[in-house]
């Protein structure tokens, strides 16, 4: 829960700046105005706002960003596709910066960042079914999609920030607007599932209280926040939640073997599982080396197997002994 916190502290922070930019961007096109630090805090208040909410405006809200940002996404696509064919951008190579297993990590990064977060929401899901195929289709297509977009603008208008990149496409402050409006429907997310995060550790805090705390926290980090090291933070995710997830699956799918009950995982688990602990570490060290000494070959997959795989056998060895 400790971690979730902090890295949602950190996606608030980024979500806030975002939405920042695409306000400024706004200001200046229409008035001429611009003061990205006072639309930090107007985007910080407002996203805060939006997680004090309750559930019924939730959906309502979520389904109206994610039509309008489904429409705006199928617009730039077509658009960005009139500036280049299909075959022009297969003929297109990268510049070799980013070597390809890094770039996997940070696909990686992505899903597995808001992995701890599903469960605050399927919650509300009506089975369990639906729960599962809901969350994996809506990230699977999107993603696919954001990352197919986003490639094809980068290379048509030679922009890697979507936001200018709109401007470039000719699609304007109403396309901005969309943007503005569903970063505030993502941010809350992350400070609501913070204050989740901690009422986990101390049930008797009082919820608003902490979505109030974590806006605020999210919010001053976004004023200092160095988005050139956008990546950095998330090879960060990466190195401490792909390991974190090796042992959370080996545990459920091979060790439990998909019987766990919630009193095993509460009443009956110790505070601390030694085999788990130090099977993470052992991850997130293999993370750390490969990242650092083998870029190209990736250091997500080492280190869930490294994580996963020391802790089977340690629980195979401990139920053998016992």
């Amino acid at each position: 829960s400790f971690l979730n916190i902090l890295q949602l502290i950190g996606w608030t922070a980024i979500m806030v700046i975002i939405c920042a930019r695409a306000g400024d961007e706004i200001l200046r096109a229409l008035f001429g105005f611009s003061s990205p630090r006072l639309l930090l805090f107007v985007a910080g208040l407002v996203s805060t706002f939006w997680a004090f909410l309750e559930t019924p405006w939730w959906k309502w809200m979520e389904r109206v960003a994610v039509i309008a940002l489904a429409g705006l996404s199928g617009v730039m696509t077509f658009v960005a596709l009139q500036q280049v064919s299909f075959g022009e951008l297969l003929r297109l190579r990268g510049e070799g910066s980013l070597p390809w297993g890094a770039g996997f990590d940070l696909v990686v990064a992505m899903p597995i960042s808001w992995l701890p977060l599903v469960a605050d929401y399927t919650r509300f899901a009506r089975n369990t079914r639906g729960a599962f195929w809901g969350t994996w289709w809506g990230y699977f297509v999107a993603s696919s999609w954001m990352y197919t977009v986003g490639l094809v603008s980068a290379l048509t208008t030679g922009r890697t920030d979507p936001l200018p990149a709109m401007v470039v496409l000719g699609l304007g402050s109403i396309a901005l607007a969309i943007v503005l409006f569903s970063t505030f429907t993502t941010t809350f997310l992350d400070i609501y599932s913070a204050a989740v995060s901690l009422l986990n550790v101390l049930p008797r805090f009082r919820q608003k209280i902490a979505v109030a705390l974590f806006g605020a926290l999210g919010t001053l980090l976004a004023l200092v926040f160095p988005m050139e090291r956008y990546e950095s933070f998330l090879f960060l995710i990466g190195a401490v939640f792909v390991p974190l997830f090796g042992v959370v699956l080996v545990d459920y799918f091979m060790v439990r073997r998909r019987k766990a009950q919630p009193e095993e995982l509460y009443d009956k688990c110790p505070p601390i599982v030694r085999e788990a602990l130090v099977s993470w570490i052992l991850g997130v060290g293999v993370y750390t080396l490969f990242l650092r000494v083998f870029p190209g070959f990736g250091a997500s997959v080492p280190s869930f197997l490294a994580a996963g795989g020391l802790y089977w056998v340690w629980r195979r060895r401990k139920g053998a002994w016992s």
